[in-house]
């Protein structure tokens, strides 16, 4: 389609000036002109044709063709028809069509249960560093601290090194402990609660704490933490790294009535730890006959053997301990057992300046026979 420039009137009357405009308008002309006829022979050849007429609708300046249709009456159109219920009016359930569930439950979100969040990932670095700051905070008892590093993840079952921990030996030597362990040590019953309620051992192997919870407990002489631990399960014949018992401590460490505790929840007295050394040996070692009768009257051997064969007898003659002697003769000790060197232990009091214990050796075996 050529585009129409509007020129002046007097060049538009004058058919000599510019031929090329007058050849625009004529263009425009000639569309329109052709349009109108297109329109005539598409009429024309809708009643000349076989095909049923179709009726040709223009509105607004469109043209298009519809096949012959004829509306449905008023009612027919009406019939299947209601009109909308009234804002104000109220909505019986039974206009509710059932596809449409009466009530809507609206989403929830997704709940995330604490107990199966994944656990931080930590570096062996990072886990020894929040167990040593958890061992100190039980320590001390601080519950804050305590809660909030198990929240970070703080492995409980990490112990932390200790310094000198066992005294015993000369120079004293170190071992590990976990933080239940460190609660223990000095009687903090509420952070011993808050680290089993996370699941912390009441009776950790010696690889977690190289002496057990109930060790320090009674190692501290501390009757309530026993008596706590015990009653929360803690096991009465854990033994530590050298493999003593909580009733060795007990009876080293605890008085009499730690040792009668200890003794209620029926531990083995058989069980030997470092040398072979038996409860009662403790006893006699540590000078404490009130344990000693303790441990004869629950059953305790008075002629157990250490690794080199003595018995609690020989080790009260070599120091000379005349009152648990005696305890031990009353029941029943062999005045006349050898050990490994083959020394009766009146022998072994005459070869440690011990004479007056040799004499009551001899006292004691004269009451008896008679």
């Amino acid at each position: 389609m050529t585009t129409a420039i509007r020129a002046p009137a007097s060049l538009l009357r004058d058919s000599s000036i510019m031929p090329g405009l007058r050849m625009g308008f004529d263009s425009m002309a000639a569309w329109d002109k052709t349009s109108l006829e297109f329109d005539d022979h598409i009429l024309k050849r809708a009643h000349t044709s076989t095909i049923a007429p179709r009726h040709v609708n223009k509105i607004q300046g469109r043209s298009f063709s519809d096949p012959i249709y004829k509306p449905p009456s008023f009612r027919t159109a009406t019939s299947s028809w209601s009109p909308p219920a009234s804002p104000t009016s109220p909505i019986s359930p039974s206009s509710i069509p059932r596809s449409i569930p009466t009530t809507v439950t609206p989403p929830r979100s997704p709940q995330v249960n604490p107990s199966t969040r994944a656990a931080p990932t930590l570096t062996p670095r990072e886990r020894h560093s929040l167990a040593a700051r958890l061992y100190a905070a039980a320590c001390t008892g601080d519950l804050a601290q305590i809660s909030i590093l198990i929240s970070l993840g703080a492995p409980l079952s990490t112990a932390t090194q200790v310094k000198g921990l066992y005294e015993a030996f000369k120079p004293a030597k170190n071992g590990h402990l976990s933080a239940l362990a460190g609660a223990a040590s000095q009687g903090q019953i509420a952070a011993a609660q808050i680290l089993l309620s996370h699941g912390a051992e009441v009776s950790p192997s010696v690889a977690q704490s190289s002496s057990s919870p109930l060790h320090q407990a009674c190692h501290a002489n501390d009757i309530a933490m026993a008596r706590f631990l015990l009653a929360a399960g803690a096991d009465v014949d854990v033994q530590n790294c050298y493999n003593s018992t909580p009733l060795m401590y007990a009876v080293k460490y605890g008085s009499s009535a730690l040792v009668a505790l200890v003794l209620s929840y029926y531990p083995r007295l058989e069980t030997t730890a470092f040398m072979e050394t038996t409860a009662a040996h403790w006893a006699v070692f540590n000078s404490r006959p009130e344990a000693l009768a303790l441990l004869l009257r629950a059953g305790a051997n008075p002629d157990a053997r250490m690794v080199d064969g003595s018995s609690p007898l020989h080790c009260a003659a070599m120091s000379g301990a005349q009152d648990t002697a005696g305890l031990l003769v009353e029941f029943g000790a062999d005045v006349v057992l050898r050990d490994g060197q083959e020394r009766t232990p009146g022998e072994v009091a005459v070869c440690n300046g011990r004479g007056e214990f040799v004499e009551m050796l001899q006292r004691v075996a004269r009451e008896k026979k008679a």
